[in-house]
């Protein structure tokens, strides 16, 4: 990856690889307090959701780490650490939001919480449909 350029450098590049890895391990923290309930339909989609999710993140900083061994000698297709800023953003606050209610209220969550959260995953948010858009590009860029 680069060195140059004010949003492409390899310090920049490697604090968006460092908060996808904390995205992933919120991920866990979010399917570890799941597996220890009742499981709803909606938390079925849910957990399916966040595991392909930490699977794309894995392909995603596996390929930006590939990139990052080149040495500077290939650069990342424009525009996507931006991509890969905003979509850590919006994963974390969305799954911190999660796991408030869920640990706030087991009841509230089953009861009101889980369905909207399921249909925003899949047809607002879709996060895993991103990180793996910004991980293809990563690789076909190698």
């Amino acid at each position: 990856m680069t060195q140059n350029g004010p949003n492409n450098s390899t310090a920049d590049w490697l604090t968006e690889i460092r908060r996808a890895g904390e995205v992933v391990i919120t991920i866990s923290d979010t399917l570890l307090f799941l597996g220890g309930k009742r499981t709803t339909l909606e938390e079925k989609s849910i957990k399916a959701h966040y595991h392909r999710l930490a699977a794309d993140y894995a392909l995603l900083i596996g390929a930006a780490h590939k990139l990052l061994e080149r040495g500077g000698t290939v650069a990342p297709p424009a525009g996507s650490l931006e991509r890969l800023k905003d979509v850590n953003d919006r994963a974390k606050s969305a799954l911190e939001h999660f796991l408030k209610v869920a640990t706030y209220d087991a009841n509230f969550l089953e009861q009101y919480f889980e369905f909207d959260y399921n249909t925003r995953l899949s047809e607002e948010y879709r996060f895993a449909e991103e990180v793996k858009g910004i991980a293809e590009l990563l690789l076909s860029s190698l």
